[in-house]
């Protein structure tokens, strides 16, 4: 019984090695193939997404370079940092000398830089007096004239109580931060 037993052990320990060095590297193997053929799979029919709707897709990507044209087109070109300052500058005291107001004070206070959008901007600080209603109206005249001008702070003090629109004395103070593209970057139509 010895004999055979042995032999029955040994046949069983022949089983498990097969088992162990052959069996299961070939099913792993298999698995491995199984899970390599779903990502195929999921990447044909994803292919197969984009040519089915490729003019949809078409359009999106004219939609959004055309959004994209449109957007940056109001952030000006800027040849360096010094003129686009005096540009700015001229062309806010235009703004405001066309509404029949003064500009008290007027001052660069930071150059910035927005990485992501290849975007550089300068920041005024300004006062202007005059009328509250003029005022008023200056301020709507600069946001629509100045397309990539974004407003950080604005203050208007008067002396007395305004009840409303009214030709009270007044001081608005403005700190607004200009975008611009310097020349650097591509220059779009």
């Amino acid at each position: 019984m010895s004999a055979s037993r042995l032999r029955y052990l040994l046949g069983l320990a022949i089983v498990l090695a097969a088992v162990r060095f052959l069996v299961v590297p070939w099913w792993e193997q298999q698995a491995d193939g199984v899970e390599r053929l779903q990502v195929l799979t999921k990447r044909l029919d994803r292919a197969e997404g984009v040519i089915e709707n490729r003019s949809a897709i078409a359009t999106a990507v004219g939609e959004v370079e055309a959004a994209t044209v449109t957007i940056r087109r109001r952030f000006p070109n800027a040849v360096d940092l010094q003129s686009y300052r005096l540009d700015v500058q001229q062309k806010v005291s235009a703004s405001v000398s066309q509404s029949g107001l003064a500009i008290r004070l007027f001052e660069w206070a930071v150059d910035g830089e927005v990485k992501e959008a290849r975007l550089q901007f300068v920041r005024a600080r300004f006062q202007v007096e005059g009328p509250f209603r003029q005022l008023v109206a200056t301020q709507a005249n600069l946001e629509t004239g100045f397309p990539n001008m974004a407003i950080r702070e604005l203050n208007l003090v008067a002396p007395a109580l305004i009840a409303g629109p009214d030709d009270s004395p007044a001081v608005m103070t403005v700190v607004a931060d200009f975008y611009f593209r310097p020349m650097a970057t591509e220059v779009l139509p």
